[in-house]
């Protein structure tokens, strides 16, 4: 057994999560993600995006679906277009950054959009 369903089931024995959080995104395309965390996080830095004075930073997070409509934020779904091609789109996102900002658990500017476009298209 290897350390990740080993960690996954410890975790998951004491009803804890597995979160697993990478730094290098690129890396993902020669090595296996680990498939027993219940949610994956990691920063989007190495898709050319260069920090200025402190930012923009990009990252990315992924569940579970039973988690799913506890994260904030926005999902970015993937579909097809009219013409059959992979095609990306806003899939989910929480009511309340637009009717109750003030109580909204997060908030996307669009520089922060931007950033996100730019790693995918990277």
């Amino acid at each position: 057994m290897d350390q990740a369903k080993a960690a996954a089931e410890i975790a998951h024995s004491r009803g804890a999560l597995l979160i697993l959080v990478f730094t290098e995104a690129v890396s993902l395309g020669l090595l296996e993600p680990v498939r027993e965390a219940d949610i994956v996080a990691g920063e989007l830095q190495s898709f050319a995006i260069s920090p200025s004075f402190g930012g923009p930073y990009a990252g990315v997070i992924a569940t579970r679906e039973k988690l799913v409509r506890q994260m904030p934020g926005r999902l970015v779904g993937q579909s097809t277009d009219s013409r059959g091609q992979r095609a990306f789109c806003l899939t989910l996102a929480t009511r309340e950054q637009h009717i109750r900002r003030e109580k909204a658990t997060s908030n996307i500017c669009t520089n922060q959009a931007l950033v996100a476009l730019m790693a995918t298209v990277s």
